[in-house]
């Protein structure tokens, strides 16, 4: 997911998860997602940038280690979507196995 090629640009990847939405009782559904990237999130950015005053209040973990949740931007239809780590089934057409 963070692997960029001789230009710094970031490599596409394919993923597979499951959905799955508490709020709409929606759950089951496979995503399969082609051409995606890791997006970074300003939650991520402003989390590194707290990284010192997050230490000295014994809170190392940022809200998305908390929540284990990763931004994806497929570049085709250009939007974001969040997905959880333990939802992903398959990655790059290999099976994820935790």
């Amino acid at each position: 997911m963070r692997e960029v090629d001789h230009k710094k640009q970031p490599i596409p990847f394919s993923i597979q998860a499951v959905k799955a939405d508490k709020r709409r009782g929606r759950y089951g559904e496979i995503l399969s997602l082609t051409g995606c990237i890791k997006r970074s999130s300003t939650i991520d950015k402003a989390a590194m940038k707290r990284e010192d005053s997050l230490k000295k209040i014994n809170a190392s973990e940022t809200l998305k280690e908390k929540s284990s949740t990763i931004n994806i931007y497929q570049v085709e239809t250009k939007r974001v979507i969040k997905i959880h780590v333990r939802l992903i089934t398959a990655f790059n057409d290999l099976k994820v196995i935790y």
